[in-house]
């Protein structure tokens, strides 16, 4: 068994995920494998992964990518990540150490917005911050940021398949429930900002916070009702 399976789910991603896989390959670390679980792109994604000798799997809806990259994952843990995500060359190798050293089964960690704004930044650290903060009673992570170990996602049952939004955040609760989630202090990644030139900042923030209300006062998110427009983020 490796150490760590890199889970990826991809529709349309023929623009970010080469640099992602650019920054996996040029890890430190060595005892870990790729999944990109692709929900049948229309670009070229499928064949970037390809050429860089990523497994690829059958995707769908971030939750089915998620658990179908998991099904195929044979490391002891599994590194959930996105598309637009890049890593700095140490980070599986100080996440591991890290993992170990406090001996970590659910966590996240530090994200550094890929852009230029003081409003992506002020975003950026106000989010780590309340990330961090509240991880003992409200825990939270986004997506392209969990870290589990594969007993725990086992047990958790993996991501929830029947939620249309917030499926990240959902596993995040469930697991803690089992295991605390953690903040790494070692490692931190980079994520673009494509969502917040899609969206609009302001619209992006009021959306989420818009989504959490909903959760916390009346349930899981298993409709439409607020818009997520999955596949067209590849465009910038």
């Amino acid at each position: 068994m490796i150490e760590v399976s890199v889970v990826v789910p991809t529709l349309n991603e023929e623009r970010f995920l080469p640099r992602l896989l650019a920054s996996l390959e040029a890890q430190s670390f060595g005892d870990y494998e790729v999944i990109v679980a692709d929900a049948g792109s229309s670009d070229s994604t499928k064949n970037v992964a390809q050429a860089h000798h990523t497994l690829i799997v059958d995707g769908g809806s971030p939750a089915v990518g998620r658990n179908s990259g998991a099904r195929s994952a044979s490391g002891r843990f599994i590194f959930f990540l996105d598309a637009d995500v890049v890593l700095p060359s140490m980070f599986l190798q100080n996440a591991v150490n890290e993992i170990h050293r406090r001996d970590i089964s659910l966590c996240t960690c530090r994200v550094i917005p890929i852009s230029n704004s003081c409003v992506d930044r002020i975003i950026h650290i106000l989010m780590n911050y309340f990330v961090r903060l509240l991880a003992p009673i409200w825990p939270k992570a986004p997506g392209y940021a969990i870290f589990v170990a594969r007993w725990l996602f086992e047990e958790t049952g993996g991501f929830d398949e029947s939620l249309t939004l917030c499926e990240d955040v959902n596993f995040v609760e469930r697991a803690a429930h089992h295991r605390a989630l953690r903040y790494l202090t070692s490692v931190r990644l980079w994520v673009d900002t494509r969502r917040y030139r899609y969206e609009g900042r302001l619209r992006y923030v009021l959306r989420s916070v818009a989504m959490n209300t909903y959760r916390m006062f009346i349930g899981e998110i298993r409709d439409m009702r607020f818009r997520y427009d999955f596949g067209v983020f590849g465009r910038g």
